[in-house]
């Protein structure tokens, strides 16, 4: 092993020296490194070349929970050497763990097929996207009654359609030119760039980096007029860039839009993205949650099983549906599964509309879109209802999160044969959300009923026997106990998953799993053994 780390070390050493990536970087997140040592030189024991430290979050008395260390001037090498790194890092720090940025692609985008017979087309998902239009172009919108709620609110002389209410996006930015977005979008001073810092969150749109999602969702939240609308026309959406694409899912730099939202002001975070867990991520929507911030997350497409942040206990975690109200062929789905909503051929603005100004407004899936139409109702019961009253109305430990949370599952829309366990308590009702009393969350059979609550330990251990069957988890049981390796048996896992519909894997065995010479040693081969495997 530790002639694998000098191999590295020495690789990233000639990369700086020669600049060959100047624009490029590495990133880890080191937690809680004990205080009496010397943190830097730690680090450069393991790493003899250049590196910064800083505090991962702005400010707070929690800043020094997690410091990130940056090794600029280098590519993102195998996953497997990154986690190996992670893991001297983590030995040589004491740190409680050390979590590397592994731009984990386990959130797929849609994409036209590839061509036949390529490399592209044995790995595509063909099953996970519809082919079936629906009849009503802007049947989503009517699907979650939201127009039935903007009336509703109107008539009761309340706020309606969001007002007052700002949505934060961490996504890919957007164009702020398309006419289905405010003119003023990316001037609003809480916005932010962490990818490009200092710069305005305007997507640039690169070839290959799912260029326009933020656009596309934020549409889907606040679009006011035009061929399509949003749920919540008259919120306020702050975009936040943390990511080139949500298709390559860089935990801390959503861990930081996350914390910046909230310090930031934030009544709703909406996140249209997802990958591996991340202590430094969970720790953001703990905090979120805790100041009252409502932050929704979409369950993922076309790995089967949810992704994270949806997949902790405390998010509110959004699948997929379609006009006949039955599952989004591409959602993820399990029992970390809040409630579903619109999630196929949703109108969204297109920012990759080349006329000018961008204008065009197309159909496209996934649980992105459910996430934004439910972020947006979120706003709309906000407003109706008064954020400040509803707050002024709980007790502790009682959160908006949790009220919001128990009042979709109950006005949920639950058509027959519904698949409750898998996609959640129904369809978002946001007319039937808004009639229902605040305080009736606190009342009945889910006041004291636990429903998905479960560690990241255990999330994990359904995660791998999802894709290895009941000796996955057995076989990662060492590993487990420890959050130093959550992140790589996550992706051991959705690796796994991903390949299974695929037209390789009806031919081919699953590969062997890619994993760090330290994981390795510590669980052992089961995983690796495809005989044992389903």
């Amino acid at each position: 092993m530790e002639s694998v780390l000098l191999d590295i070390v020495s690789a990233w050493d000639a990369e700086q020296k020669t600049r060959v990536s100047p624009d490029s970087s590495v990133r880890f997140v080191i937690e809680a490194p004990p205080p009496e040592r010397d943190l830097h030189a730690s680090v450069a024991s393991v790493l003899a070349l250049e590196f910064a430290l800083a505090p991962l979050f702005d400010g707070g008395e929690s800043s020094e929970d997690f410091i990130l260390l940056t090794v600029p001037g280098v590519d993102r090498p195998d996953r497997a050497d990154l986690f190996e790194v992670a893991n001297a890092l983590r030995a040589a720090t004491g740190a409680t763990t050390v979590e590397p940025d592994v731009g984990s692609d386990y959130y797929q985008q849609q994409s036209p097929p590839p061509d036949g017979g390529s490399v592209e087309a044995a790995n595509w998902t063909f099953w996970c996207w519809a082919k079936e239009q629906p009849q009503e172009p802007d049947w989503a919108v009517e699907r979650i009654r939201a127009p039935d709620a903007w009336d509703y609110s109107q008539q009761l002389g309340r706020p309606h359609g969001g007002e007052g209410i700002s949505v934060f996006q961490p996504d890919t930015g957007v164009v702020h030119t398309h006419t289905a977005l405010p003119r003023d979008i990316a001037d609003d001073p809480r916005s932010a760039n962490f990818v490009e810092p200092g710069k305005k969150p305007i997507d640039p749109l690169l070839h290959g980096m799912n260029p326009g999602h933020g656009t596309g969702t934020g549409s889907v939240v606040i679009s006011a007029n035009g061929t399509m609308r949003g749920s919540a026309p008259k919120a306020r959406l702050v975009p936040i860039r943390c990511t080139e694409s949500v298709a390559v899912f860089d935990q801390s730099r959503v861990a930081q839009a996350i914390d910046y939202a909230r310090r930031q002001g934030a009544h709703v975070i909406t996140m249209s993205l997802g990958g591996v867990p991340s202590r430094a991520l969970h720790a953001a929507v703990r905090k979120a949650v805790s100041a009252n911030v409502i932050v929704l997350a979409a369950a993922g497409n076309c790995v089967t099983e949810v992704v994270w942040p949806a997949r902790y206990a405390e998010m509110i975690a959004l699948g997929g549906t379609n006009e006949k109200s039955q599952p989004w062929r591409g959602s993820c789905r399990g029992e970390s599964v809040t409630v579903s909503a619109p999630g196929e051929f949703v109108l969204r603005a297109d920012g990759n509309d080349t006329q000018q100004p961008p204008a065009r407004v197309s159909a496209s899936e996934g649980t992105s879109f459910a996430t934004a139409l439910t972020a947006g109702v979120a706003a709309l019961w906000l407003a109706h209802h008064g954020r400040d009253a509803l707050i002024a109305a709980m007790s502790p430990p009682q959160t908006l999160q949790e009220m919001l949370r128990r009042l979709l599952r109950r006005s949920a829309d639950k058509p027959e044969g519904f698949d409750h366990n898998r996609y959640g308590a129904g369809i978002v009702d946001a007319l039937a959300l808004l009639k229902l009393s605040p305080a009736s969350a606190w009342t009945g059979v889910e006041a004291v009923q636990e429903v998905g609550e479960h560690d990241v330990e255990a999330s994990l251990r359904t995660l791998l026997a999802a894709a290895y069957g009941p000796i996955g988890a057995e076989a990662a049981a060492p590993a487990l106990d420890d959050p130093q390796h959550h992140a790589e048996l996550a992706c051991v896992a959705f690796d796994r998953l991903r390949v299974q519909p695929t037209l390789r894997a009806r031919v081919e065995t699953p590969p062997t799993p890619s994993m760090s010479p330290g994981l390795r040693q510590l669980i052992g081969a089961p995983l690796d053994a495809p005989e044992d495997l389903p």
